[in-house]
């Protein structure tokens, strides 16, 4: 169920004490690692509330006077600790500062590199503190609405999409709590382990060979990938992209008669094809290795797949969750490498 807007100052104190509680309840080991001795005694996962004087220094110094759902917010605490998957902490209201002045060097490098969104983010507010996924979240004092709301971005920047519009920091906010739910609830699965009915884990052998893989048919995983019709991938190590689509993503590997190898999914296929070599449907366009995206859809909430991509052998989470637009709208990415440095997007719809 989606959660509605907070505004005013008790819609706040209610939305953030229900948002604590349902984190604390549902959250991992680590997770509850990250927060100081005081969050966990308290059930709380803010601060001390702003005063309305520590406010109107802020907005003294900034020549602003801030949106209602993002000043109500800081009234009820002054800043946040994990209020979004991607985020480690929001500003207190002494830290917000202008964009152009927190972080010169990196617009100015951004600028350098002609990108485009430069002019848009240059005046924003930057109230969230930087985080491993390179996440920001930024108020737009040239957007503001008829009830006094600034549009807010929420911006990942590591592989150059644009700033993700909301019409308030409220709704940034319950959206970042949706997804949250989304992921948390149904069992406790991060929490409680794995409860499915997949036999017990097999080793792996240290090198799987080629093409009669069979750790994918009996290694448990979370893992679903739902749908990618087909396509031909041009790789270097054919033995060792089987081994990665298999025992990483839980393709299977199977041999035509002519003894070329193709992975399989659902109704989709991957086709392989070796760099250099020549076959019916080669042109002198034929792309090296490294040079493909694929986006897979999963059924599986993407946050619970990363202790077992973690898991798994030369396999690193290169970004994520990061929010991304797909084919048919909002997606949440785990992001990573294959053996060819071809970049793998593991999605959920977040509608």
């Amino acid at each position: 169920m989606s959660q509605s807007v907070p505004v005013t100052l008790p819609e706040w104190q209610e939305f953030l004490r229900g948002y604590s509680d349902d984190y604390l309840r549902m959250a991992t080991d680590e997770e509850l690692a990250r927060l100081d001795g005081v969050q966990r005694e308290n059930g709380w996962l803010g601060y001390e509330p702003a005063s309305e004087e520590a406010l109107r220094v802020a907005e003294k110094r900034l020549d602003v006077r801030l949106p209602p759902s993002y000043r109500n917010f800081l009234l009820a605490s002054n800043g946040w600790r994990d209020i979004d998957p991607e985020l480690s902490e929001l500003f207190r209201v002494d830290e917000i500062g202008w964009f152009a002045e927190k972080d010169p060097e990196l617009l100015a490098a951004w600028t350098e590199a002609g990108l485009d969104v430069v002019e848009q983010v240059k005046p924003c507010l930057l109230v969230s503190d930087w985080s491993d996924c390179a996440v920001y979240w930024l108020l737009d004092p040239t957007t503001i609405g008829p009830d006094g709301e600034w549009t807010v971005y929420e911006w990942a920047t590591g592989d150059g999409s644009d700033p993700s519009p909301y019409p308030s920091f409220g709704a940034l906010v319950a959206s970042a709590r949706d997804v949250f739910n989304r992921w948390k609830t149904h069992g406790f699965i991060q929490k409680q382990g794995y409860q499915g009915t997949d036999p017990a884990p097999q080793t792996r052998p240290d090198a799987a060979p080629l093409p009669h893989v069979t750790a994918a048919d009996t290694w448990p995983r979370l893992m679903r990938i739902d749908r990618l019709d087909h396509l031909v991938l041009t790789v270097a190590d054919p033995a060792a992209t089987i081994d990665f689509y298999t025992r990483v993503l839980g393709m299977k590997a199977v041999t035509s008669d002519d003894g070329r190898t193709a992975l399989t999914f659902g109704h989709s296929k991957i086709d392989l094809r070796v760099a250099g070599e020549d076959t019916e449907d080669s042109t002198p366009a034929n792309p090296g290795p490294g040079t493909a995206e694929l986006c897979f859809v999963v059924d599986t909430p993407v946050l619970l797949l990363i202790d077992e991509l973690r898991e798994q052998v030369g396999v690193d989470i290169e970004a994520g969750p990061v929010s991304r637009t797909g084919a048919l709208g909002p997606i949440y990415s785990l992001h990573l490498r294959d053996p060819d440095k071809n970049l793998i997007k593991l999605s959920n719809y977040l509608d």
